[in-house]
């Protein structure tokens, strides 16, 4: 399903991704192309979408949008090719592939936090700090537990934390009270949770209570600070539409 929201930001996220291409130099393309299996992950489209709605719906620059598109994007790259790396008990041989993934990994990581600087966004650094406790966490977690998670929320932590923290990243760039900030960090949260649910195949029931959540918390913001507000109404009515064939694409 082409989702409208995601051509309303089309030139964002083509220019995110030029420029994580060109955070990730030379080793962009041989990245994209060695991992080419998250091309069809659900996330990898939609988490830059949303973090591009978002910000552009708060006033936010052309630049700062764009920049914090590519961060994000990058972040759930590195988290991706992180969560490939398993114990020797999982099957996983101590080879060059390991040592590949995990120096990636971390260049990745390294990348986003030299792009977060150059928009001298270091006012940001604790939210991102709090990001990066709740994915170690995540993994931590989901080592020792493993398939035996049954809440839902749990299943699905790692994922819903980069979805609430573009919200609330969007809203302390904005500069809006500390009410409306909460408001849109449970916003993301609710997004986040929905999008997670309707990636492992969950029902609509399950997938539902999140998007209305997530619709109640936006009638709730201001919409003083919106310049594009229309996008925000846009990006969860397409998700209510058709919860069983999510699929972003920019034309």
């Amino acid at each position: 399903m082409d989702l409208p929201f995601a051509n309303e930001v089309k030139n964002e996220l083509i220019a995110a991704k030029l420029l994580m291409k060109e955070s990730l130099h030379p080793w962009g393309s041989r990245i994209l192309t060695h991992f080419s299996d998250v091309e069809d992950d659900l996330h990898w489209d939609m988490l830059p979408a949303v973090t591009a709605v978002v910000h552009r719906s708060l006033g936010l620059s052309f630049r700062h949008t764009v920049s914090m598109t590519a961060i994000f994007s990058m972040l759930y790259l590195s988290n991706y090719i992180h969560d490939a790396v398993v114990d020797e008990e999982e099957g996983q041989e101590h080879d060059r592939e390991l040592q590949f993934s995990i120096l990636i990994g971390d260049y990745i990581f390294g990348a986003e936090l030299k792009l977060l600087s150059e928009i001298d966004s270091h006012y940001l650094l604790p939210v991102f700090a709090e990001l990066m406790c709740e994915i170690s966490e995540d993994q931590v977690r989901r080592k020792i537990r493993g398939d035996s998670e049954t809440d839902l929320e749990m299943l699905v932590r790692g994922k819903t934390s980069l979805y609430r923290t573009a919200f609330l990243v969007a809203a302390v760039s904005a500069g809006i009270s500390e009410r409306e900030r909460a408001l849109y960090r449970e916003m993301g949260h609710n997004l986040g949770m929905a999008v997670s649910l309707i990636a492992r195949g969950h029902s609509n029931n399950s997938v539902y209570p999140y998007l209305e959540k997530a619709k109640a918390l936006r009638l709730l913001t201001g919409g003083e600070r919106c310049r594009d507000k229309h996008l925000l109404d846009m990006l969860l009515e397409g998700l209510a539409v058709d919860t069983t064939n999510c699929k972003v694409a920019v034309v």
